[in-house]
C-alpha cells in the first residue's frame, strides 16, 4: 500500500476529534498527491536512506486506532466526511464505514 500515513490514536475513546489532524498534515499530503508533488527532508530513521524523498502521485492515508480494531482511510474521504459531517469527530462507526481496509484485534 504505497503512500504516507498520518498514524492517530483515540486514547481509548470512540471517537477521533477531526482536528486532530492538523492543517499542516492535511496540506502535506494533498501535496503528495498532487501532479507538482513535494521534497521531503528526511531527517532520522532507517539507516542508509536517502536524503530527501520526493513523492509525486502518492495516495495519502490517515490511520486511527480504535478500542477495537484500527482503519486506514484515504486523506480525501477523511476531508469529506469532516467537511459534511454535523459531527465535530470521526465515530468509530463511520470510519469503519469509509475506511479502506480495517483490522479488527
Amino acid at each position: 500500500m504505497p503512500g504516507t500515513f498520518e498514524l492517530k490514536h483515540t486514547r481509548g475513546k470512540d471517537a477521533l476529534p477531526f482536528r486532530s489532524v492538523e492543517r499542516d498534515q492535511v496540506a502535506f499530503g494533498l501535496l503528495a498527491g498532487s501532479r507538482d508533488g513535494i521534497l521531503v527532508r528526511v531527517s532520522a530513521g532507517t539507516v542508509g536512506a536517502s536524503d530527501y524523498i520526493g513523492l509525486v502521485r502518492y495516495a495519502s492515508w490517515i490511520v486511527i486506532s480504535y478500542p477495537r480494531f484500527f482503519c486506514v482511510i484515504a486523506l480525501d474521504g477523511f476531508l469529506m466526511e469532516r467537511d459534511r459531517s454535523p459531527r465535530k469527530s470521526l465515530t468509530s462507526e463511520r470510519a469503519e464505514a469509509i475506511a479502506t481496509v480495517v483490522v479488527r484485534y
